[in-house]
């Protein structure tokens, strides 16, 4: 009997979001700080803004759920912990190839700039980054994710010929 077999991974967050944030929460805190000195109207619409923008930046995130249950494969992505999107469900009949990203089986396909390739991945440097080669409605199309050893043992149960580790 198989089971559903879930990732979860979280996108890492920009330096530019990362600056963003330090900005307004700086713009607040001037801000409470004038209503104190004198410039009450201002400095308090100042402080209330920033504040808000700043609760914001800091709630804000991103996930990406990966799933595989008997020969399917879901993406998702997941905004604030809350909102959810799909991104493509297709059939182990509809993959080519899973492999790791700097594998010479999916190498080309990957750096190909004709090739539509979609980044489900936290973007961290010490990430495990495979790819999967999926038959798309406009042709070909790659998967950039994050699989760990259960997501792929799940697959290669069934599909070991796809499965490369």
């Amino acid at each position: 009997m198989e089971r559903e077999v879930y990732v979860l991974v979280e996108k890492k967050k920009s330096n530019g979001s990362k600056a963003a944030f330090i900005v307004c929460l700086v713009l607040a805190l001037i801000g409470v700080f004038g209503t104190f000195v004198g410039a009450y109207a201002i400095a308090f619409f100042m402080a209330i803004i920033f504040g808000i923008l700043t609760w914001i930046l800091h709630k804000s995130c991103l996930e990406y759920e990966y799933s595989y249950f008997d020969g399917e494969i879901k993406f998702v992505k997941i905004k604030n912990k809350s909102r959810r999107k799909k991104i493509a469900i297709f059939s182990m009949e509809e993959v080519t190839m899973i492999a790791p990203v700097m594998d010479r089986s999916v190498y080309g396909q990957v750096n190909n700039p004709k090739m539509k390739v979609n980044n489900l991945t936290s973007r961290k440097e010490d990430a495990n980054v495979y790819a999967i080669v999926a038959k798309g409605e406009q042709g070909p199309e790659v998967y950039k994710f994050e699989p760990d050893e259960q997501f792929l043992d799940a697959i290669a149960r069934k599909y070991a010929m796809k499965v490369k580790k």
